[in-house]
């Protein structure tokens, strides 16, 4: 197994799984640092809503994977009523000029603590709303089985073994898979076709 992270990440990953540890620090993410056809899985768990051009990346992930290799990613998708970096409701959904005002409203009346321990509601209101605006791209389903489907085949929603996984004792109850997918975390598995002509 090897993972691929961010710089802004280094110090942290090191501190929890080593400095010998099997994992890429890698400025570009539209360019991995593997071969061709060198992996049967790539698991992108919370990536795709941090990737501006999902596009690059997804064909980059199918570059990288054996044919019938399998991309597995878990993702929130824009439906989700609760920004899950944050914990506030619909803060995505607000237009980006008044995603500060908002935030800054929120933090003030609701004062989270885990939120406003880096700072007060007004510095916290403008550093989260930078980072909605210039770090997250959240998409539909559709947006992202669209670009999936234009480098892989047999692209599924496939949240019932997320569910399963995470939340077992939850996997029995109707509709909680699709409950999750829409308000939670959606997972995407797509298959890497045997022939690709680029």
């Amino acid at each position: 197994m090897w993972g691929c992270e961010l710089p802004a990440r280094v110090e942290l990953l090191r501190a929890r799984f080593g400095v010998d540890s099997h994992i890429y620090i890698q400025p570009d993410p539209y360019r991995l640092p593997f071969e061709a056809a060198t992996f049967d899985v790539v698991y992108a768990n919370q990536v795709f809503e941090h990737v501006q051009r999902l596009e690059e990346l997804i064909a980059e992930s199918r570059r990288i994977l054996r044919p019938s290799g399998v991309l597995i990613a878990c993702l929130p998708l824009r439906s989700t009523p609760v920004e899950l970096h944050m914990f506030v409701p619909f803060v995505h959904w607000v237009p980006a000029a008044w995603r500060e005002r908002y935030l800054g409203i929120w933090y003030s009346v609701m004062r989270p603590r885990h939120r406003l321990q880096y700072g007060s509601p007004d510095v916290m209101a403008r550093a989260d709303a930078r980072y909605i605006s210039t770090e997250t791209w959240y998409r539909s389903r559709r947006a992202v089985e669209r670009l999936l489907a234009a480098d892989f085949r047999d692209v599924r929603l496939d949240t019932n073994r997320y569910v399963a996984s995470k939340y077992a004792w939850l996997s029995h109850v109707p509709g909680v898979a699709q409950l999750v997918t829409y308000a939670v975390n959606a997972c995407f598995i797509a298959t890497r076709p045997r022939r690709f002509s680029t």
